[in-house]
């Protein structure tokens, strides 16, 4: 499948980008927040992008549990193509939980940030609304960026 600059389709050709619009999902609302922060499947759903299957594993990390949230940080991925610049690399993830339906992810590579916020609506028993927001940055001074 081609994306609209003629290259093939990246997982981001499905994100709304500028003002959130839910995208309506065919599953569970649980499964889906489940989905957002499983790293392990990348590897087979977004193969060639943000995986690999001879490369799925997914690198020791670190859980904070605070009485708020969860943030797991610091968790080793390799990609082989990370950041659209078609350089395979190992990035790290750092996620934070803040509810069972609410999380958000920042990815790092080198200077390259990309981060993701999702919040998940159910709306049926087997249907959700999926809401995603969008940043990245590949500016070499990204001094003071925080996601929480």
């Amino acid at each position: 499948m081609l994306g609209a600059n003629g290259h093939p389709a990246s997982p981001l050709d499905r994100v709304h980008l500028g003002r959130p619009a839910p995208t309506s999902i065919a599953r569970t609302a649980r499964e889906s927040s489940k989905n957002f922060s499983m790293l392990g499947i990348f590897a087979f759903v977004h193969a060639g992008f943000l995986g690999d299957a001879a490369r799925a594993e997914v690198g020791d990390y670190e859980v904070d549990v605070f009485p708020d949230c969860l943030v797991a940080k610091d968790i080793p991925v390799w990609q082989p193509d990370p950041d659209g610049t078609g350089r395979a690399a190992e990035v790290r993830y750092t996620f934070h939980v803040a509810r069972p339906l609410t999380a958000s992810f920042m990815k790092v590579n080198g200077e390259n940030r990309f981060a993701m916020f999702a919040s998940v609506t159910p709306v049926a028993e087997c249907e959700s609304l999926s809401w995603l927001t969008v940043t990245m940055s590949r500016r070499k001074s990204f001094a003071g960026f925080r996601m929480w």
